[in-house]
């Protein structure tokens, strides 16, 4: 049994990246070769409105998840979640519920006023939105389930 409250939760890293890209193996298909991983975290820790957040359980990477938050010009500032993934050792554990929740309390504590969040259809089961400081899932029409390359084009 995992204690949840020995997770360690922090900013990606540098050091992160090898991990994180392997345990996103299980959610897409693209391995992106070694000799690009510098520039690709160059890249990466540049953009102003993604943060990735790695979860430890004793010092091994266990989940990953990302907050991107863009402005649209009628609902305001968004939040998407994406690339919610667990490491496969220790699915069933709740941690994927944990990554989530996290997040919806990172977009809560770290951006006033509190976005709109919602989670892509195919890296987690349920959208989330906010209504002031309400904050419940909701599950997306079948309309609103998009594939994994729709996904990525946000």
């Amino acid at each position: 049994m995992i204690d949840l409250n020995k997770i360690l939760i922090r900013r990606i890293s540098k050091n992160d990246l090898q991990g994180v890209i392997d345990i996103l193996q299980d959610i897409s298909v693209y391995t992106p070769p070694k000799i690009k991983h510098k520039n690709i975290w160059i890249k990466y820790s540049k953009q102003k409105n993604v943060f990735g957040y790695c979860f430890f359980y004793k010092k091994k990477l266990v989940g990953f998840g990302s907050l991107n938050f863009e402005m649209k010009l009628k609902k305001g500032l968004m939040a998407y979640m994406e690339d919610i993934v667990v490491h496969r050792e220790f699915r069933g554990k709740k941690i994927g519920k944990l990554i989530v929740d996290r997040l919806i309390e990172i977009a809560k504590k770290e951006y006033r006023p509190l976005p709109n969040l919602s989670v892509c259809a195919t890296c987690a089961t349920a959208s989330l939105k906010a209504k002031g400081s309400n904050w419940r899932p909701v599950s997306p029409p079948p309309s609103a389930v998009r594939s994994k390359a729709m996904c990525r084009k946000r």
